[in-house]
Parts: C-alpha cells; sequence; structure tokens
C-alpha cells in the first residue's frame, strides 16, 4: 500500500472547481473527489503553515504541540504520524517545497528521507532564486534557495517511489504553488487578461494591494497557480498509473490553510495574504480522500462522497492510519484527531488559535455548523511589542471587534458582527473557547525548540514569514 498525503500551502476551498468555484481551477482534483470522498466543512486549527503542520502531523491542536511562534520547532515528545506509519513497517518520505516543514524546524522525525527540495542544487539552476540574507534564514549555509513547483516536488516523490513498488509507503509532499508571490509559470495564463502587465507577481505587489481591481487580478494569478498544480497533479497521477502505483493509492489531498484578498479589513487596512484572525477564507480548506477498491471492496459506500460535517485538519492523519490499518492514538477530540474516515456526524465545532510572534496580536475561533466566534487578544504591553512591531501593536490596541460573533446562516461571508446583541451566544462560545484551550494547555508536552537554520530562515523571509 502506498499512502501520500498531499498538502499544497495556501489554498482556500472556494477557489477549487471541487467546492462550486466558478472557474474550472482543479478538473483533476475534481475527478479525484468524484471517486472518493470530499469534505465540505474541513477547518485549519491555525492561519499559518508551520503552526499547521505540527498539528497535521501530531494530531494536536496548536494550544497542545505548542508550535506557533516564528522560531519555534517541533516539540520531541509528541509522536508524529510519520513515526506512527515507520512502526507499522511502512517506508517513509517527506518532499517539502518550503522551510516551515523542513528537518531544522522538526519535521524531520520519523522519515527515512527528508528530501528538502527548496535546497536543491538542479532546482537552484532552474527556478526564481531568493536571497537568503533577504529572507532572514540566518543559520542556513547556502546563500540562496528556490522556490521549488510542483513538477519539481512530483519528480523527486516518483524518484523514490519507484525503488519502493511493492514495499508499503507513506510520503507527504508540501507544494507551494498557490503560495505568494502568485507567479505561474509560462503558459499558465488560463485566467489572465491579455495582454498581462506583470503586475502581482511581487509579494511587494501583495502589500500595497489596496483596491478591488488590484485584489481582483492578484486572484486572477492565484487561481492560475492553482490550475498549474492541478494539471500537473494529473502528470503525476498518469505517472502513478503507468508504473503500476496508483491501483494501491490512498491519497489524501489537503490546504493549510486559505488565504485573504481584501475580503475585510483588518487593523485598518484590507486583508491580505494569511496568518489573519480565522475568517471563513482563512480557515476552510480542501480535504479530499482517495482510496483504492481493495481497501473499499463496497465502492458505493466511499466513492463520489460529499461529507457535509465539521472536520479538521487535526483529523486528517488518524483518518489516514485508519484506512491503512495502521495503530492510531484514540484521543479525545477536544484536544486532538480522531478518524473521518467512518461516516459520523462530525464534530460539534472546530476550533482555531494563531499567534505567530509573542509582540503582535492572538486571534483564536470557534466555527459551529451556524456561527462563528472570534476573539482577538491584543499583545502585552512590552518594550519588545512596541520595538519590534510599534505599527501592529498601536492598531491592535484600537482594534474596537476584540469579540466578533456571526450568524453563517444568514451572513455566510461574516461581514455583520453581532457580539454586542447576542450577547448569550457570545458568552457562551468565549467559554466554549477558554475550556479548548485549558483543556489543550493542560496536556504536558516538552517546550517547542527553536529554528537554528539560516537557509530555511532566509526562504521563509522571502515568503512573508518574517
Amino acid at each position: 500500500m502506498h499512502v501520500l498525503l498531499y498538502v499544497v500551502d495556501s489554498l482556500r476551498a472556494d477557489h477549487l472547481s471541487t467546492y462550486g468555484y466558478s472557474r474550472e481551477t482543479t478538473p483533476v482534483v475534481d475527478s479525484i473527489g468524484a471517486d472518493g470522498i470530499v469534505f465540505e466543512r474541513c477547518y485549519t486549527p491555525a492561519t499559518w503553515t508551520r503552526s499547521v503542520a505540527s498539528s497535521i502531523v501530531t494530531g494536536r491542536f496548536p494550544p497542545t504541540h505548542q508550535v506557533e511562534l516564528r522560531d519555534d520547532t517541533l516539540p520531541a515528545d509528541l509522536p508524529t504520524l510519520a513515526e506512527r506509519f515507520s512502526a507499522a513497517g511502512f517506508d517513509t518520505a517527506c518532499v517539502t517545497g518550503m522551510g516551515n516543514v523542513s528537518s531544522s524546524t522538526g519535521f524531520g522525525r520519523g522519515f527515512d528521507d527528508m528530501i528538502e527540495v527548496y535546497k536543491k542544487p538542479e532546482v537552484l539552476d532552474k527556478r526564481e532564486l531568493s536571497s537568503t540574507e533577504e529572507e532572514a534564514l540566518h543559520h542556513e549555509s547556502n546563500d540562496v534557495v528556490a522556490y521549488p513547483r510542483a513538477e519539481d516536488l512530483h519528480h523527486y516523490l516518483l524518484e523514490w517511489l519507484r525503488d519502493r513498488r511493492e514495499k508499503d509507503t507513506f510520503s507527504l509532499v508540501w507544494g507551494i504553488d498557490p503560495h505568494d508571490p502568485y507567479d505561474p509559470p509560462k503558459g499558465a495564463d488560463w485566467f489572465l487578461e491579455a495582454p498581462h502587465d506583470g503586475w502581482g507577481r511581487t509579494r511587494e505587489h501583495l502589500l500595497e494591494a489596496s483596491t478591488e481591481a488590484e485584489f481582483s487580478r492578484l486572484r486572477d494569478l492565484y487561481d492560475c497557480c492553482i490550475r498549474y498544480w492541478d494539471r500537473e497533479m494529473g502528470r503525476l497521477i498518469d505517472q502513478f498509473e503507468e508504473e503500476g502505483l496508483y491501483n494501491d493509492l490512498v491519497m489524501a489531498v489537503v490546504g493549510d490553510h486559505g488565504e485573504s484578498f481584501g475580503e475585510r479589513t483588518n487593523y485598518g487596512k484590507p486583508s491580505f495574504g494569511h496568518g489573519n484572525p480565522p475568517y471563513e477564507e482563512q480557515m476552510r480548506v480542501p480535504f479530499i480522500l482517495r482510496t483504492p477498491e481493495r481497501v473499499s471492496p463496497d465502492t458505493d459506500s466511499e466513492s463520489g462522497q460529499r461529507r457535509t460535517q465539521l472536520v479538521s485538519l487535526v483529523d486528517v492523519g488518524a483518518t489516514l492510519l485508519d484506512v491503512a490499518v495502521c495503530e492510531f492514538p484514540d484521543l479525545d477530540p477536544v484536544v486532538g484527531g480522531v478518524s473521518q474516515r467512518p461516516q459520523t456526524a462530525g464534530r460539534d465545532a472546530v476550533f482555531a488559535r494563531t499567534r505567530i510572534e509573542s509582540s503582535r496580536a492572538m486571534s483564536a475561533g470557534v466555527r459551529t455548523v451556524d456561527e462563528k466566534y472570534i476573539r482577538i487578544t491584543p499583545p502585552p504591553v512590552s518594550v519588545a511589542s512596541l520595538r519590534e512591531h510599534p505599527l501592529h501593536f498601536f492598531r491592535s490596541r484600537l482594534q474596537t471587534d476584540r469579540e466578533q460573533l456571526y450568524d453563517l446562516t444568514s451572513d455566510p461571508d461574516e461581514t455583520k458582527n453581532v457580539a454586542e446583541s447576542a450577547t448569550d451566544e457570545r458568552k457562551r462560545h468565549r467559554k466554549q473557547l477558554e475550556k479548548w484551550e485549558k483543556r489543550c494547555e493542560s496536556i504536558e508536552t516538552d517546550r517547542p525548540g527553536r529554528l537554528n537554520d539560516e537557509q530555511t530562515e532566509r526562504q521563509l523571509e522571502a515568503l512573508g514569514y518574517r
């Protein structure tokens, strides 16, 4: 059996045609979903990559694994998904395109092979490069790093799998094609108006965007990146079929968090990118599960299902272990992941918490079927907060809507904060969120490590993580 967990960075669910998007961005993923299970309501436990990745590989929420700040690395005492597959006799590999998921941030644990494509000399020779000094990767040995594309990651994945056709394998692929800067390759211009003047293809353009026309251009480029990735997924599946790997493939395709394109204003300016409060465009992500027929002999039971229950990305690992008939932890769903393969009622609520830096505001949220509560906590008054992020410090202090409540039935776009008028609901969700945090934080784990890899830090700076 071959188990593949494919994570696409910054992929919001509502920009996939699989989830009803008006543009045909994902015809290949559409077909995968038609033969498998599409989870309509999957939500991320944080809105930036390293914290989410820690949740995916440990099956724990951020307040438990504690990887919440930019320099945090995975604690050594939490078992990882790769370790569990390895203990079950699977060969394991991680093929990663970005430094947030790398050996230097603790994600190599449990993998037989850690293939860090963004450092590969042959990829550096052909892809867009970034100075590691510009990216503030102060502990990496390389002076430059690359932005690898899906086809690069797929090359190394196939190379690794070819030698293991007859073995049980688990592989994690972490792709970055939709991540900013939104720069689709030549010919991937499905959704661009001709002629295109080049605006929008750099991170600086994202930072300066302020008008609807500018955000519309960024969305066009973003959609082209998604469509390119989907095309390469089709080529990857063709290779799997040619080499006899597809019939025995268990595959989950997920996004790690969403992306904002000016849908709302945060701290007095349009919201862009990610790492923001858990509104739907940041929190809702795709989760598509494909299982081979021999795992699901009754194909009607799992083929072409669209499930609407609430699930979290912390559930993905337990679900894959369940499909592979491997041991997986029996966790309290309040603090960790549970298998979503059986048809269940799902979760009563999904939670998220994002910090990124102790000198910046922390956002947290709880989403039920029909309501969303968001709490924004300003940073503590300190010299560090004032010195490192003075503008953010003052903006967060001036934030008036520190508690937000949305009726998702009548207001799915979260445009009307009813926290002041719906007092009972606001208090109930606040208590629910605080209870979740307290329960998660009661689980004793090692403190996270600290990032100490210059090349990785520099790539992360160019991707906006510094």
